[in-house]
């Protein structure tokens, strides 16, 4: 009995291999790069940053405006299919293209400009165009009013040429401080067209 508890305290007192070292530090690794995209994923889900409420959530609007955003799901794009789409984009805001690190950065409450495109392959005429806000508590919505023609997007498409452009100046002066999604959406054949740009609008946060 001595023998062998003697023999099992000897075992456990040997010095340690470079292969369960190596082993040790491998899992310690793993276990903080888990830990950092868990506490990234609350910060993208609970943050400033964060993708907002879901559609269904949103409260509908009582008013559609073209002059500014405004909080809440305009009536017309509510319970309709969203699709995803990539023929669209944000070109600029104010004029200018995003920083490097993808970012619009803006003062609160001063009128933004957000140029930018939307094409729908499924029908020949245009359909209502919305910019739409997306941050952490709620989503705002601004209705396109000023088309524009875009030479350089039909070219590019293979179409022929239509008002699938907008560059519109609207008021952000009720949008709370913080990082919102942009994004176009454009009403379609019953459903809704929508794209996010990888750009991200940054109200009163440099």
């Amino acid at each position: 009995m001595t023998g062998s508890s003697s023999s099992g305290n000897g075992a456990s007192c040997l010095p340690r291999t470079k292969r369960q070292e190596s082993r040790e530090a491998v899992v310690k690794r793993w276990l903080v790069f888990g830990i950092a995209v868990a506490v990234v994923c609350m910060a993208g889900c609970t943050g400033k940053g964060g993708e907002g409420r879901p559609v269904e959530e949103l409260e509908i609007a009582s008013t559609v405006s073209s002059d500014e955003f405004v909080a809440g799901l305009p009536a017309e794009l509510s319970g309709k299919e969203w699709l995803k789409t990539k023929k669209a984009s944000i070109d600029t805001v104010n004029g200018k293209t995003a920083d490097i690190d993808r970012r619009w950065y803006l003062n609160q409450g001063k009128d933004i400009e957000i140029g930018g495109w939307i094409y729908d392959e499924s029908q020949s005429s245009t359909g209502k165009v919305y910019v739409e806000l997306a941050g952490a508590e709620n989503r705002y919505y601004a209705l396109v009013t000023q088309r524009v023609s875009r030479p350089d997007v039909a070219k590019s498409l293979g179409v022929d040429n239509g008002e699938y452009g907008f560059l519109q100046k609207m008021r952000a002066n009720k949008i709370p401080a913080g990082f919102y999604r942009v994004a176009v959406l454009q009403l379609s054949d019953g459903k809704v067209l929508r794209f996010e740009s990888s750009g991200r609008l940054a109200f009163g946060e440099k």
